[in-house]
């Protein structure tokens, strides 16, 4: 630290003038190294007192010391309290007198301003350029420092947290006192922790269950299998990369026959056949679209009854599967499957209608896993029962003395089933 009586750059008695020291108007400066203007009025020669301005040296965090500066016109720097000297341009040319210094950020160093603005750096004070040598209107009365950060603050306390798991808090080690504990499975909020555990009861953040949705609209078909049991023609599309399908075909039941009249109770109607059975896969590309074909029933008659239509299935190429044969005076018979292509699975004709016996009708014919047909009239000038099952013929009417005898049944429809292959 300099004494202000030994500082260098204070004038002294010459032979020619005494200089007198004129203290400019001084204030403290703020930390981020404001510096006030000397007084007004130009420096030249020797014939000029020199002035002082004055900076407030901030000490650095943590410490509880502080001072300042003070600056004389011809750049000799005064220091005070805690203030450190670094240097100064005292018993150095000027171009012009120094009207202000600024402290850096950690009070390491600081700028000496000159009125020309001119910048002398000293301690760690780094230069970044100044205005010496360049026209200026006015002469420079000070300059500052950008604020620098301020200092760090005391540690927080330690925050509390939220802690979760599938079960109720496990243990009261777990957490510190104030956390809470989520149960992610049922929703349930424990806490806060005291410092004798966990609570045994928590809080439900499960609200009340909302009124129902509305239905939505009926989504399209899945990949997967695709069962047709309407008689008549329906489309098929081949998903996108399926180069097979299995399709099942059930042909239509024949129809019952009718019983007949004679003076010894007539002749019963014989049963309807049943339509054969296919299983089959047939090569296809996705995207293909196709014709199913539900067969129909035959109907039953007052004589012989229909005979049942075959279904199948066209994808460029078609497979068909027969229907069963009507019934008469005497048995309809099963049918075969025709017409195939692909790779046949199963292949089964369906069974034979019941002969009549007297003047009983009938059974219809079923297959060998499904036997059902439709059952024949026993008594005088009843009609035969309609086909059970999937492709079943209907039962034959019974015969009568008097009337015309009962009608036969009517044969069941057939079914399609399509189930593309991956």
């Amino acid at each position: 630290m300099r004494s202000p009586r030994r500082a260098k750059g204070l004038h002294t008695r010459s032979r020619r003038t005494k200089a007198t020291l004129l203290v400019a108007p001084v204030l403290m400066a703020a930390a981020i190294g404001f510096v006030l203007p000397a007084a007004s009025g130009a420096l030249s020669g020797r014939q000029r007192p020199a002035r002082l301005a004055l900076a407030d040296a901030t000490a650095t965090c943590g410490s509880a010391s502080g001072g300042y500066y003070e600056v004389a016109a011809d750049g000799g720097v005064f220091t005070f309290g805690g203030a450190r000297f670094f240097g100064s341009m005292a018993g150095k040319h000027l171009n012009a007198p120094v009207v202000g210094i600024i402290p850096t950020a950690n009070d390491d160093g600081y700028w000496l301003v000159a009125a020309d603005g001119g910048i002398f750096p000293f301690g760690n004070a780094r230069f970044y350029g100044s205005m010496g040598s360049q026209r200026l209107n006015m002469p420079v009365v000070g300059g500052a420092v950008t604020a620098p950060a301020g200092c760090p603050g005391p540690q927080g306390a330690a925050g509390n947290a939220i802690l979760n798991g599938t079960t109720a808090p496990p243990a009261d080690t777990l957490g510190a006192v104030g956390d809470f504990y989520l149960d992610t499975a049922t929703g349930t909020l424990y806490g806060p922790k005291t410092s004798i555990g966990w609570p045994s009861t928590g809080t439900s953040l499960v609200g009340t269950q909302g009124p129902a949705g509305a239905t939505g609209p009926q989504g399209p078909a899945g990949p997967g299998e695709q069962v047709f049991s309407t008689p008549g023609n329906s489309t098929y599309t081949v998903p996108s990369g399926v180069s097979d399908v299995k399709v099942e075909i059930w042909g239509g039941g024949g129809g019952g026959g009718g019983g007949s009249h004679g003076s010894s109770g007539g002749t019963g109607g014989g049963g309807g056949g049943a339509g054969g059975l296919l299983k089959v896969f047939i090569p296809v590309s996705g995207g293909t679209s196709c014709t199913v074909g539900v067969a129909a029933g035959g109907s039953g008659g007052g004589g012989s009854g229909g005979t049942g239509s075959s279904g199948g299935i066209t994808c460029g190429t078609s497979t068909l599967g027969s229907g069963g044969s009507s019934g008469s005076g005497g048995s309809g018979s099963g049918s075969s499957p025709n017409a195939i292509t692909g790779t046949v699975l199963m292949a089964t004709s369906g069974e034979s209608g019941a002969s009549a016996s007297g003047g009983d009708g009938g059974d219809g014919g079923g297959y060998y896993y499904d036997p059902s047909g439709g059952s024949g009239a026993l008594l005088d000038n009843v009609s035969g029962g309609p086909g059970l099952f999937v492709g079943s013929g209907g039962g034959g009417g019974s015969g009568s003395v008097v009337n015309l005898g009962g009608s036969g049944g009517n044969g069941a429809a057939g079914l399609v089933i399509v189930t593309p292959v991956y």
